[in-house]
């Protein structure tokens, strides 16, 4: 059975990368609308084994959930994948350098209390810090990475980690080591990563994060000015994952016959 697999960018510059290393195929557009009012075009690959989707949805958590679920109401995807680019929230992480999701949390869902400020999965509610106590406020997709080092090899260093999302552009050194401290485990800073969990889990259609940094966490600069100089060379090292869709497929394939025989 042929697979749809949609490639999700939020930039221009994303999106372009990533045609780019496509451009060797024909490509098709293919237009969607929401009451003739709403429009959407994707571009559409045809392989031997899969069909490949890749849209733009502009910046943030709103625009990134808008466009998911209008795709997701009109093509039958099998598999979703947030491409691009993010700021590192720890100093082991160099521009370049790829980061895979494990989970994904959402930094500006919480609730702010007398007791504290305690995040929440979006769509939960938590009044007091007994609520919290066994609240994990994580999002993560049917599809567990686990060992899957035969695909994720890019020709930079690769971390598979939680990525922290929400809708700000994280500027300072200081703030991006607040966000740090919500998970020790947290490795990057996007502005999509939580509306593409969330959409993709409540239509339960498996999804991967892939984003590559694009400013570091002490930067020689400024973050703004990382991001500038840096960001074409970041889409570009994330757009190379498009050569490993294939094994992701199968990887995938593989982990539902053995969810199958449990």
């Amino acid at each position: 059975m042929i697979k749809k697999v949609l490639i999700l960018c939020a930039m221009k510059e994303e999106e372009d990368a990533v045609l780019s290393k496509l451009q060797d195929h024909h490509i098709e557009a293919v237009n969607l609308s929401a009451n003739n009012r709403l429009t959407l075009i994707l571009k559409h690959i045809t392989f031997s084994n899969y069909e490949l989707f890749i849209t733009q949805s502009g910046m943030g958590n709103v625009n990134a959930a808008v466009t998911l679920s209008l795709v997701l109401m009109n093509i039958d995807i099998d598999f979703v994948i947030l491409l691009g680019v993010a700021g590192a929230l720890t100093p082991k992480l160099n521009i370049g350098d790829v980061v895979c999701s494990s989970t994904v949390l959402q930094h500006d869902y919480y609730s702010s209390l007398d007791d504290g400020n305690f995040r929440m999965k979006p769509g939960d509610l938590i009044l007091n810090a007994e609520s919290a106590t066994n609240h994990d406020p994580r999002q993560e997709s049917i599809l567990k990475l686990g060992h899957c080092d035969n695909f994720l090899k890019f020709n930079a260093d690769t971390y598979i980690g939680e990525i922290i999302s929400g809708n700000e552009f994280v500027g300072t050194v200081e703030r991006k080591k607040q966000l740090f401290e919500l998970s020790n485990n947290a490795l990057a800073v996007d502005m999509e990563a939580s509306a593409v969990a969330q959409v993709a889990n409540k239509f339960k259609i498996p999804f991967l994060i892939i984003k590559t940094i694009a400013d570091r966490l002490s930067p020689d600069g400024s973050i703004e000015s990382d991001f500038q100089t840096f960001l074409n060379r970041a889409t570009t090292n994330a757009a190379a994952f498009v050569d490993h869709i294939p094994q992701l497929l199968i990887f995938y394939s593989n982990q539902n016959a053995k969810q199958n025989t449990l």
